[in-house]
């Protein structure tokens, strides 16, 4: 489960709750805006994804 620390001032930190020595992501609060919108409206946090072909 990640962990989201979005109180910081200008900032928001990204960080996996299980490895607390680990990585944290960092993103601006507008581009965390987006990336959470994205996923919400379906889009895939997978870059190289491509949308199902239609049959």
């Amino acid at each position: 489960m990640a962990e989201v620390a979005d109180d910081l001032p200008g900032i928001v930190a990204v960080r996996e709750g299980k490895d607390l020595r680990g990585p944290v992501l960092t993103f601006t609060p507008g581009r965390w805006k987006s990336f959470i919108g994205g996923i919400k409206d379906g889009e895939s946090a997978d870059p190289t994804a491509r949308p199902p072909r239609s049959v």
